[in-house]
């Protein structure tokens, strides 16, 4: 590079004073005023001197501008001449420190010395500003000479003199250029005595000296410089059978490097591992030649694979008997469950390491394998499961006392993989990366030696040293050997629970011994939980004691009638009494009035009331039913508690039982919803809904449940019996329609009826003697509100029917705020006699149109 200097600012020249401009126009007025005899015209000549100085004056200020103008330009150019000259005596040095194969003299250090880049320096005398030519002669002086270029000595004989790190890094490197029997004593010799802290004084053999400042490469240059020939005499290609054979140091190996087989020791020089590397360079290969090495050392691992590109890369180690798991992101849900439950196998560990109160896994009396847990592509893995993070985080810390080791693997690993995981993966491997960035953040400095490498080389970087690797790739035959060599061991036990089956059968191994717990509980079992922070599938138990009342929501299909009919064969296997509440709604009224009327009987059995789509009950236009029927459920609830029993609910899809379920459930079968809203209307967590979930398997107490097969379908409602009106002495018949009223009751009664009006009611007597049939009274509800006399008798004396009437006639006729219970098409109320003001109603059927009574009253 060759310096071009500044061109010196140009003086502008000085304009004269214009006197001919001046006498010009003074000449011609006098002229002009002796011609036309006017001295008036003399004034005009005054003004030609005014513009004359004007003129002047504009030059000279014209001239000072371009002056400025020359001095900026000259200032400027200056100054990138002078930072040309920087980089230039820069380039200059780096070219001449850069070893050359033909020059045999050594460079021991830097001095200043003679500059080759400045070009034709400028002529500065003649310029009549001396700042000008003082600024010309520095900058030609600081480019004649460059401040730092190299001082060589011959090659031998050399002798150093003096002490510490600078002498001694300048032995080293003067012994690498000398011959081995050149004597560093002979008379003719060079002799470099070093002195402070790293200036040299040099005596030539000549006599001649000279004084510089010492050059000393770094370790780190050497090391660099020793992994570029490293990198070069590694191999293109290498099979794995080829470098297993080779292995002589602990580890498993992975390829060959420039002094043979590459092993990697997870427990010396570990725990963990971290790779990185663009797409197709080799981390795929790496992955696989590790966990080969790590099957065929029999016995002392257990490999978990966890592959985020769909599962192809290990689909063949799958089956090595060394083998605990496969993990994909085909299946969201199972990867996020086995993942998570490596926290239960961190406290599984734990306890056992505890329990011999050692402090790591090779210490244990009875042998323990290490597992080594492969991820590749851990971005993808956080990216979909991000609570794994403190997981992984969690095993890097723990992970080496307990026998747990990381294999991470991700194209970036800088923001990907959190420091707390990073700063315990002491060993890296990097693979081909276009970034820089990524070998700096990956190996802690540059790898330039890996941006153009070839498929499968690697800068592998461990706690003390770094070399190059060229992974070996895995035939066929390889794993099969492998496999055929460990045909008698067993394969590995996950660290997890199997997921739970689909169908559960009730004669189900887990099943029965869920059940002994149940019974030593005296709780009723649901089903099974997978259990994964324990590892193992427990019993889901329901005690409607402690729990209350049993809610069960799903969607049709989703198995809440199996899960009720399950419930009450337990129930009735534990001698509970089990009900079944009808999906007729007077039946069903009227059982939920009879077990809170059985409350206080005394009786010591534990009941068990189970209600099948409940919902169905309560969607009706009769919104005073609705309150009745709830006000009903929730007595016969606090009735069957109080008497150790319970009520389980299947209420349907948990966005249309909000109502039902609002604080009258103590416990919740979340089974399969209607969708991801309902799935959350439900209580279920975030982000697990599955519309593919078999039926019964649903959530219970935040855990994954499936409810046990029921071998019996659910029992026969239990409809409660209804009065039959037609033998009473005495019936008052209160009817929306008297004469369809009268044909009943004449075709209910056993005997004659003597029907009366309602003044004749009164006086009717009471009736009931042998014989005399009954007496009865039809009116219509206007009828008997008119007739009080009549009204007020049969209240005392008469069972009153009320036939075909609304509950607004019911409370008008007898003057009473009372809800009676919902009946059918053809029923009716009765009210018995002597109740006063207020009466309790109950449901009724004439006897001629009860179930069965058709042929007997034809007959």
């Amino acid at each position: 590079m060759v310096i071009t200097f500044p061109e010196p600012p140009r003086a502008s020249p000085r304009a004269p004073f214009p006197l001919i401009a001046v006498m010009a126009p003074l000449v011609a007025a006098v002229v002009i005023g002796a011609i036309i005899r006017s001295p008036y015209v003399l004034v005009f000549a005054a003004l030609s001197p005014i513009i004359a100085i004007a003129s002047a004056w504009e030059s000279r200020r014209a001239a000072r501008r371009q002056a400025r103008d020359e001095d900026r330009r000259f200032a400027a150019e200056c100054a990138a001449t002078e930072h040309a000259i920087v980089l230039a005596h820069r380039a200059e040095t780096a070219t001449a420190f850069a070893p050359g194969d033909d020059d045999a003299h050594v460079i021991v250090g830097a001095a200043p010395g003679e500059s080759s880049i400045a070009g034709t320096p400028p002529t500065v005398d003649a310029h009549p500003d001396s700042a000008v030519r003082e600024r010309l002669r520095s900058l030609t002086a600081a480019a004649a000479r460059n401040p730092r270029l190299p001082v060589r000595v011959p090659p031998g004989p050399i002798e150093i003199r003096g002490h510490g790190v600078v002498a001694e890094r300048l032995r080293e490197r003067v012994a690498t250029h000398t011959a081995p029997d050149v004597d560093a004593r002979a008379e003719a010799r060079t002799v470099i005595t070093v002195t402070g802290l790293a200036a040299l004084d040099i005596v030539y053999p000549d006599g001649t000296t000279r004084r510089a400042d010492a050059v000393v490469p770094f370790r780190a240059d050497d090391a660099r410089r020793q992994a570029r020939a490293q990198v070069a005499a590694v191999p293109d290609h290498c099979d794995w059978s080829e470098v297993s054979r080779g292995v002589s140091e602990p580890g498993l190996a992975v390829g060959m490097g420039a002094g043979g087989p590459v092993t990697l020791d997870l427990i010396a020089d570990g725990p963990h591992a971290l790779v990185g590397g663009a797409t197709g360079s080799g981390k795929s290969e790496f992955l696989r030649a590790l966990a080969l090495s790590a099957a065929a050392d029999a016995g002392s691992w257990s490999v978990l694979y966890v592959d985020f590109k769909g599962g192809a890369t290990f689909h063949d180690l799958a089956e090595l008997p060394s083998t605990v798991g496969l993990i994909t992101d085909l299946d969201a849900t199972l990867a996020g469950r086995a993942l998570t439950s490596l926290r239960a196998e961190i406290e599984r560990r734990e306890r056992i390491v505890a329990r011999e109160r050692v402090r790591d896994v090779a210490q244990l009396s009875a042998h323990l394998p290490r597992l080594l847990v492969i991820v590749d592509e851990y971005a993808a893995l956080v990216s979909t499961h991000p609570a794994l993070q403190t997981v992984f985080s969690d095993l890097s810390a723990r992970g080496r006392s307990l026998g747990i080791h990381l294999v991470l693997c991700t194209q970036r690993p800088s923001g990907v993989v959190n420091d707390t995981v990073a700063v315990n993966c002491a060993i890296r491997v990097l693979f081909r990366t276009s970034d820089a960035s990524d070998a700096r953040a990956l190996l802690g400095a540059d790898a330039p030696a890996v941006a153009a490498a070839p498929r499968g080389r690697a800068i592998v970087r461990t706690s003390d040293r770094v070399f190059a690797c060229q992974v070996s790739l895995i035939a066929p035959s390889d794993v099969a050997a492998v496999a055929a060599a460990a045909t008698d061991r067993p394969h590995g036990d996950p660290p997890w629970a199997p997921v739970l089956p689909a169908h559960l059968p009730s004669n189900h191994l887990e099943v029965r011994d869920a059940r002994r717990v149940a019974r030593e509980h005296g709780a009723l079992l649901v089903g099974l939980v997978d259990d994964v922070s324990a590892q193992r599938w427990s019993a889901a138990l329901w005690d409607p004691g402690r729990d209350g009342a049993l809610a069960i929501v799903g969607c049709p299909g989703s198995g809440r009638t199996n899960a009720l009919a399950h419930l009450a064969a337990e129930a009735r296997d534990q001698g509970w009494t089990v009900i079944r509440l009808p999906a007729h709604l007077p039946d069903a009224h009227q059982l939920l009035a009879e077990v809170v009327r059985s409350g206080g009987s005394g009786a010591e059995e534990r009941r068990l009331l189970v209600v099948d789509d409940a919902l169905d009950l309560l969607e009706f236009d009769a919104s005073d039913q609705t309150a009745g029927l709830l006000a009903l459920l929730d007595a016969a609830i606090r009735v069957l508690h109080r008497g150790g029993g319970g009520v389980a609910a299947a209420v349907g899809t948990a966005s249309r039982a909000a109502r039902l379920l609002a604080g009258r459930f103590g416990a919740r079968l979340q089974l399969r919803a209607l969708d991801a809203d309902d799935h959350l209307a439900a209580g279920a967590p975030r982000g697990a809904y599955n519309d593919r979930a078999p039926a019964g398997r649903g959530w219970w107490r935040g855990g994954v449940v499936q409810v046990v097969q029921a071998e019996d379908p659910l029992p026969q409602a239990s409809c409660p019996r209804v009065r039959t009106v037609g033998a009473e002495p005495v019936i008052a018949v209160i009817a929306a329609n008297p004469a369809a009223a009268t044909r009943a009751l004449t075709a209910s009664s056993h005997g004659p009826v003597r029907l009366v009006t309602l003044p004749e009611f009164v006086t009717a007597g009471s009736g009931g003697d042998e014989g005399a049939g009954v007496i009865a009274c039809v009116g219509h509800p206007d009828d008997w509100q008119r007739d009080w006399a009549a009204l007020a008798h049969a209240r005392r004396s008469a069972l009153i029917a009320v036939d075909g009437c609304d509950a607004g006639d019911l409370r008008a006729v007898i003057a009473a705020r009372i809800q009676p219970p919902p009946i059918g098409p053809r029923e009716l109320w009765v009210i018995e006699p002597g109740q006063g003001s207020a009466p309790e109603v109950h449901r009724a059927r004439w006897a001629a149109q009860a179930p069965g009574a058709a042929d007997a009253v034809n007959a």
